[in-house]
């Protein structure tokens, strides 16, 4: 479609020919599922549909990770799902379709929405975790592949999610796998944390228009920082994915679980 362009989902790996009627064909490839009822000279999608001319639904065959599913708090129609592969989608109508929500992401952080946040306070104001890696934390991408050289940041919108800019001043290009709000903090100086892949975690008191890297007591020279929780005594856990790819425990690849009274 307009969002993806026609070579997404490369060349088909398999074609399926019916054995009682040939002219119907199935082509898969690595992210959708084709169909033919006329011998090759026309194809259409059997794993969406669309809904009107931008919005789509699943008939059930996804091929994709799913992060999470977020519910804006002041219009409970619009809702989040943040994907691999085909960045952030966005519904208006209570998950009725899904819209390509990704506008003014760079190019280069567009792959993959780790994860999404509203702002409980401030209509229509969101921020992502976004990065051109994807598949973290699973060891393929980093195996051979340091983490520094990741691209990513945190995106910020003021619009429910139709606009995006970066904002991720003071934080190097890197893979943000999750960003945490601290609810209790003015909506005009929101505190922010945010899990960098490789890099350990960032701290913004200003809404994210500027980041400071937050890691003393963080024991791993690259912390695989993953998944962030701020509790109800304002105590921060950080889990931190395990680097090891032997399945044993006590060596120098293990993951750990961290914590912090004073907010980082």
């Amino acid at each position: 479609n307009e969002r993806f362009g026609p070579s997404w989902g490369e060349a088909p790996l398999t074609l399926g020919v019916s054995p009682v009627n040939p002219p119907i064909s199935y082509a898969t490839d690595l992210g959708r599922t084709m169909r033919t009822l006329n011998g090759g000279k026309t194809w259409e999608a059997v794993y969406s549909r669309p809904v009107s001319d931008h919005a789509y639904t699943s008939t059930g065959l996804n091929v994709t990770t799913t992060y999470g599913v977020h519910f804006d708090p002041f219009n409970r129609r619009r809702m989040f799902i943040d994907y691999t592969d085909i960045g952030l989608f966005r519904s208006e109508d209570s998950g009725r379709s899904w819209i390509s929500s990704s506008s003014g992401i760079p190019h280069r952080w567009l792959n993959t929405t780790y994860w999404s946040v509203f702002d409980p306070s401030v209509r229509c104001r969101a921020w992502a975790a976004v990065s051109g890696n994807h598949d973290l934390k699973r060891p393929k991408m980093w195996r051979h592949r340091s983490p520094s050289l990741y691209r990513g940041g945190v995106v910020l919108s003021n619009d429910g999610g139709a606009t995006w800019r970066p904002s991720n001043s003071g934080m190097p290009e890197t893979a943000v796998t999750h960003i945490l709000l601290d609810p209790q903090s003015p909506p005009s100086a929101r505190i922010l944390y945010a899990a960098a892949f490789g890099r350990g975690v960032y701290k913004s008191v200003d809404g994210g228009a500027s980041w400071t890297l937050k890691n003393e007591g963080i024991a791993e020279p690259e912390p695989f920082a993953w998944r962030l929780v701020l509790d109800q005594t304002r105590t921060l856990y950080l889990v931190v994915a395990r680097r090891s790819e032997q399945g044993e425990i006590g060596d120098a690849g293990d993951g750990d679980l961290y914590r912090s009274r004073d907010g980082a």
